[in-house]
């Protein structure tokens, strides 16, 4: 559908005295000419429900596109994304590798939690690859070494790498 088919169906919402209906398509056109402001408007509406039904999934892709566009996203909320995926909740599966996407984002973007976030994926092997040493290097990217005392040992099953115990201080 063209934004300008969009715009058409718009006013005819708003005629009808349904905002929300027109804001979502004014938005929604808004998105065919690179506008990083209406798609971030759009993410938010996705993401707190107003006018439209709240959509996590939905939200998170807008909120990606805006970022591509160059708005300037809070890295807080590429963590908040991330943890969405990674835990899942009563309206969709946990989804892992959308999870590591953002925590990523995150991490380049400076947020330090992002690699105990990445650390805990690789470590759970919960992206389809459990690397505990990738995981060690997150965690001491992220300061976790001042809040526990981590280390790996080798196992005598050479197949299950490395592993971290916990030891108290």
């Amino acid at each position: 559908m063209s934004d300008v088919n969009l715009i058409e169906i718009a006013k005819k919402y708003e005629k009808n005295d349904e905002p929300g209906k027109a804001y979502q398509y004014y938005l929604e056109a808004a998105l065919a000419d690179d506008d990083k402001d209406a798609v971030y408007a759009l993410a938010n509406m996705y993401m707190l429900g107003d006018y439209v039904g709240e959509d996590f999934e939905k939200a998170a892709h807008y909120f990606e596109i805006a970022y591509e566009r160059g708005y300037d996203l809070s890295p807080e909320l590429f963590i908040f994304i991330g943890s969405g995926y990674e835990n899942g909740d009563r309206y969709r599966e946990k989804m892992p590798e959308a999870a590591r996407k953002w925590y990523q984002m995150a991490a380049e973007a400076g947020v330090d939690y992002a690699y105990a976030c990445l650390g805990k994926l690789l470590y759970e092997g919960d992206c389809g690859e459990q690397d505990y040493q990738k995981a060690y290097e997150c965690f001491i990217k992220a300061g976790e070494k001042e809040s526990m005392t981590l280390y790996y040992s080798k196992t005598n099953n050479i197949e299950k790498g490395y592993r971290f115990r916990k030891r108290s201080i």
